[in-house]
C-alpha cells in the first residue's frame, strides 16, 4: 500500500508512453488506457475505515471521485467493468466504470477471483473452520455459471492452461495443523484430481516453461513441478 506523500512513477514502456506522478494516500490502483482507477485512503480519527474510489488521467490531472465511500479495497477491471468483493458482506459484485449498474454475482462470500482472458473464476466460501469447503465457479463476465466444482478448504488459484485449472487448497485438520494440496480441475471434462500434497508454508512463484515453480519454506530453495504434479529435475 502506498503511504502518504509517496510518488508513483511510470515510464513510457509501462503505461501511457509518458512519465507521470501522483502524490497522496493511494492504496490499490490499476491503469486502463490513459486512466488510473484507484482506492484512496480517506481515514481520519473520526472515520478510521473511510475509503473512496476514483479516477484520474495518467499525468495526474482530472482527478474525480466515483464513489465517496468505497465498498471495496481490492478490485479488478475487465471489459469495461469493475469486479470486487464487498468488504461488509464479502459478496461478489460488478459495476460499470462510472460506478453505475451495481450487480451482485454471488449470494455467498467470495475470495479470491481472477480473470483468464474472458473467463471469470471466483471461489465461494462455505462451512466452518474444520469442515469448511469452497465452490469454484467458472462463468462469463456477467456471472452466468458455466462450470462449478467443490473442494475442501479454501482455493488459491495457481494457473489456467488449456482449460485446465491448477489450484491449491488450504485447510486445517482437527488437530489444528495446516494442510495444503495441489489440484487439477479440467474445465472441459469437469474432472478434478489431486496431484500432490505440499508444505502449507511453501510459496508459489510462477509458471516456468513446462512447470510450476515453488519456494520451499523449510529448505529455502526453489523446486519445480510438472503439470502432472511430479517434481522436475
Amino acid at each position: 500500500m502506498l503511504q502518504h506523500s509517496q510518488v508513483i512513477k511510470a515510464k513510457q514502456n509501462l503505461f501511457c508512453q509518458s512519465e507521470f506522478q501522483i502524490e497522496g494516500n493511494f492504496g490499490r490502483f490499476t491503469v486502463v488506457g490513459n486512466t488510473i482507477y484507484f482506492v484512496k485512503d480517506e481515514r481520519t480519527a473520526e472515520t478510521p475505515d473511510a475509503l473512496s474510489f476514483g479516477s484520474m488521467r495518467t499525468d495526474g490531472s482530472n482527478e474525480q471521485t466515483i464513489l465517496s465511500k468505497s465498498p471495496f479495497y481490492n478490485f479488478k477491471i475487465n471489459n469495461g467493468y469493475i469486479y470486487y468483493a464487498n468488504m461488509e458482506n464479502d459478496k461478489f459484485y460488478r459495476m460499470s466504470l462510472d460506478g453505475a449498474g451495481m450487480k451482485a454475482l454471488s449470494s455467498k462470500a467470495v475470495w479470491p477471483f481472477e480473470f483468464y482472458g474472458n473467463v471469470l473464476f471466483f471461489s465461494e466460501n462455505i462451512g466452518g473452520r474444520y469442515n469448511s469447503s469452497s465452490i469454484g465457479v467458472f462463468s462469463d463476465k456477467n456471472g452466468n455459471r458455466k462450470k462449478t466444482f467443490t473442494t475442501k478448504g479454501s482455493i488459491d488459484p495457481i494457473a489456467y492452461i488449456n482449460n485446465k485449472f491448477y489450484y491449491r487448497s488450504f485447510s486445517v485438520d482437527k488437530n489444528g495443523n495446516n494442510k495444503s494440496d495441489l489440484y487439477l480441475y479440467n474445465r472441459y471434462t469437469g474432472k478434478k484430481s489431486k496431484l500432490r500434497s505440499l508444505d502449507a508454508n511453501d510459496r508459489f512463484i510462477g509458471t516456468v516453461g513446462d512447470g510450476l515453480a515453488f519456494l520451499s519454506f523449510e529448505k529455502g530453495t526453489i523446486y519445480k513441478l510438472g503439470y502432472d504434479g511430479k517434481i522436475k529435475k
